[in-house]
């Protein structure tokens, strides 16, 4: 019989990594979920809301892509100057207050402020860069499998979480739905 203070541990710890891959993951589910594949439920109910073509429309969100894209360099550069925590801290506010202030809008040309403004800025830093960042932070080796699994959140979050805002968009409003995503 061999004295338990002298045997070899057999647990190994989780690497912490891999706990930032599942809240990475879980991130990207709602991003998606609520933003990126989730603006299609308010699509019609917007365009009829604000009696604008669906090319109007689509321009928002055209535009709140577009602006990932010039938001990039300087996304970059905070989170290496500030960590991707606080990018990802900071995207999570600015996408909630974007998305409670979307609830609140009465015009075409609000609706295209905030969600260009305010929602995509936040959606676009925090998620899109500071999650990124995270990974390559702690990452070496398996850093391919690792984002793999990190943004496979988001196709979960598109089949799960989508239907879910649709369902809230068809019970109680497009307004109440934003409104219940940036909580």
């Amino acid at each position: 019989m061999e004295d338990s203070s002298t045997a070899p541990k057999d647990r190994r710890k989780v690497f912490f990594g891999w706990k930032i891959v599942a809240a990475g993951g879980v991130l990207n589910a709602l991003a998606a979920g609520a933003y990126f594949t989730g603006f299609s439920v308010y699509f019609l109910p917007v365009t009829r809301d604000f009696g604008r073509s669906r090319a109007a429309i689509s321009l928002a969100h055209g535009l709140g892509r577009l602006e990932g894209g010039f938001e990039g360099p300087l996304a970059g550069y905070m989170v290496d100057r500030l960590g991707p925590r606080k990018m990802v801290a900071f995207g999570g506010i600015t996408a909630g207050v974007g998305f409670i202030l979307l609830g609140f809008t009465q015009s075409f040309a609000m609706f295209l402020l905030v969600y260009v403004g305010v929602l995509s800025v936040g959606m676009n830093a925090g998620f899109n860069h500071g999650i990124g960042a995270a990974i390559n932070n702690w990452f070496v080796r398996r850093k391919g499998f690792a984002m793999s699994i990190t943004y496979m959140g988001q196709s979960i979050g598109g089949a799960t979480i989508t239907p879910a805002v649709a369902f809230i968009v068809l019970s109680a409003g497009w307004r109440p739905a934003a409104i219940i995503s940036g909580v």
